[in-house]
This record gives C-alpha cells, sequence and structure tokens, in this order.
C-alpha cells in the first residue's frame, strides 16, 4: 500500500520500503501533534478526541508528554519517516 505524503515541493508517494523511526514523545513534539489532531479533526469523522485537549496550552502538552515519558508503565512513540531520528525509548526503565 502506498500513502501519498504531500511535501512543501511536490507530492511523493510512500511505500512500505521506507524506514520509519519510533522515538518518545517529548515537550517539543506538542505543536506538531497539536497539528495532527486539527487535521484528522477536518478531514474524518472516525476518530474522535476529547474537546479538553483543544484547551490545553502548548505548555500544558509538552508538561504532559513529559510526564507520560517518566511513568515506569506508559510511554507514548512519535512515528518519524525517515532514518534520521534515534530511538530513544529504554524498555528497561523503571
Amino acid at each position: 500500500m502506498n500513502i501519498i505524503k504531500k511535501s512543501k515541493k511536490q507530492l511523493r508517494k510512500i511505500s512500505m520500503a521506507d524506514e520509519v523511526s519510533f522515538v518518545e514523545g517529548q515537550a517539543e513534539d506538542a505543536q506538531g501533534i497539536v497539528q495532527l489532531i486539527q487535521k484528522l479533526e477536518s478531514e474524518t469523522t472516525s476518530i474522535e478526541f476529547d474537546d479538553a485537549i483543544s484547551k490545553l496550552s502548548l505548555e500544558q502538552i509538552g508538561e504532559n508528554l513529559n510526564l507520560i515519558q517518566q511513568s515506569p508503565l506508559n510511554f507514548l512513540l512519535i512515528a518519524k519517516l525517515g532514518g534520521d531520528a534515534d530511538w530513544h525509548c529504554d524498555p528497561n526503565r523503571n
């Protein structure tokens, strides 16, 4: 299955052969996460988000991302297209 990704310069097909890296969500990812949620909300009715999310500031979302990563039971991974992202998740953390 190919997905078309819209870039600034051109449309590019993303294939199953493209490298995807996973990183733990950090405070600096808050803006990108908000943009993704807004895009999903405008494009589909298949995914629903709590209305309270839109009332949070970027700082609050960033703080929550950091708290999630400090938890021994929870984590949030972000998929990034391309091989330049490092895997930062420590599966042995307590």
